[in-house]
């Protein structure tokens, strides 16, 4: 288990100066990229010298974000790394020293948003013996074969970073063991509010050879949030909400943010008329609004029964939204509106980012069951979003459109398919079938 330290003010040159391990990594949550990544990028190069009096890199690779969620180019990473030399420094690079730089860092974008393309991209790259493997913005990413549990208990208050934590801590673990094999050095930035509660802190300190940071600032109104959000939840259940919403109040951040931060503490404790009041006065508030925060309005109209309120902040497109699970309750909103242009434009974005995302499938099965409850075929193609279908997809969708479809015939010709597919066929019979029963004259 590695130790954590807390940073008011970073300097990579005091970061460093308890030694430099190669073999190892560091975990930084805080700060922005040209703070962290450029700093310690900075440093490793031209401040900490080996025994030989050599950088203890030789080479350095930072990955990225794919293209279109990370504002960052690698022209804007090597600005950023020069701004880092002049706050750390005190000069810039000349023109020969940033050629230098040039050859001995490589800035990728990774392909995706799963953290399976992430590490493989950091084997393929970071192959090389003392070199360094720097992956920014990591709370983006997702692995797959992670689940989290839906059920913290009435009293509990899922944060954001119940979301990223276990997969920043399954990023760390694939990447230590990268940088030992070759002797290497891993940093993971984290360009989020630090992680607050205890078995969260815990699951990041339990790496070994990883070494947590934590940028705080003093009287941040998002972490005073994130502190305080366990204890007002337990105040709301208590039927303590006007206090709650006293002392929220009092936080120096936007009244926008305020409504918010209260909204979700109501979110099933029996206070829907005071959610749909919160709800309807951030109407005004759309245009401010980031697109995640939109949807999870949008998902908790829903859970009240507000539909017409869905429509209002559901976003209309996915553009520039790159987390996984406002991404799946975004299309999964869509689905239960029948709105067919959402439902399209928020899977294509989520199968671009997140490809094995189980929802994708989970979708687009559930569209195909949905249309074996309509018997005309030309009302399913105007009814329902077929993006996502395979061939086997429409060759089953074809084969039940047909007046009178032979049902073994239909399953024993998918004989062959994968047994989950074979299933897929006998549900969508047995439904059509019940269908077509209840709509006999």
């Amino acid at each position: 288990m590695t130790q954590s330290q807390d940073v008011n003010i970073f300097n990579p040159l005091s970061f460093f100066e308890g030694g430099f391990c190669l073999g190892s990594a560091d975990l930084i949550q805080g700060g922005t990229f040209g703070e962290v990544v450029g700093g310690v990028v900075v440093t490793l190069l031209c401040a900490i010298r080996d025994g030989d009096g050599k950088p203890p890199v030789k080479k350095i690779v930072i990955i990225l974000p794919p293209i279109g969620i990370t504002k960052y180019t690698e022209d804007d990473v090597f600005s950023e790394l020069s701004r880092a030399a002049v706050t750390y420094l005190g000069t810039d690079f000349s023109e020969h020293e940033m050629s230098v730089l040039h050859r001995v860092i490589c800035v990728v974008h990774s392909t995706s948003l799963e953290v399976s393309n992430l590490i493989m991209m950091a084997q393929e790259l970071g192959g090389d013996e003392h070199q360094a493997i720097v992956i920014a913005d990591a709370s983006q990413y997702r692995d797959n074969s992670i689940t989290l549990s839906e059920n913290n208990g009435v009293s509990a208050v899922r944060l954001a970073e119940d979301r990223w934590v276990p997969h920043v801590v399954s990023i760390c673990r694939h990447l230590v063991s990268i940088v030992k094999s070759v002797d290497g050095y891993g940093l993971i930035h984290v360009l989020e509010v630090p992680a607050q509660k205890p078995d969260n802190e815990e699951q990041l300190m339990s790496i070994d050879d990883c070494y947590v940071a934590v940028l705080t600032f003093k009287d941040d109104p998002a972490e005073v949030f994130y502190s305080q959000a366990q204890h007002w939840r337990a105040m709301v259940l208590q039927g303590k909400v006007q206090e709650v919403k006293d002392e929220i109040s009092t936080l120096a951040i936007p009244d926008v943010v305020k409504k918010h931060a209260f909204l979700q503490l109501l979110r099933d404790a029996g206070h829907d008329k005071e959610m749909l009041e919160l709800i309807v006065q951030l109407i005004s508030h759309i245009s401010v609004l980031e697109r995640n925060v939109s949807i999870q309005i949008a998902e908790l109209a829903y859970h009240i029964g507000a539909d017409e309120l869905v429509f209002e902040f559901l976003p209309l497109t996915p553009e520039n939204i790159s987390d996984q699970h406002w991404l799946e309750v975004g299309l999964e909103l869509s689905f239960q509106l029948d709105d067919n242009a959402r439902v399209d434009l928020f899977y294509s974005r989520l199968a671009e980012l997140f490809p094995k995302s189980v929802r994708l499938e989970e979708n687009r099965d559930r569209r195909l069951l949905l249309s074996c409850q309509i018997i005309n075929s030309d009302k399913i193609r105007m009814r329902l979003s077929t993006i996502g279908f395979t061939d086997f997809h429409f060759s089953l969708m074809g084969s039940l459109s047909i007046d009178s479809p032979e049902y073994d015939e239909i399953i024993a010709g998918y004989s062959t398919a994968k047994p989950e597919d074979i299933e897929l066929v006998r549900v969508c019979c047995t439904i059509h079938a019940l269908r077509k029963v209840r709509t006999s004259p």
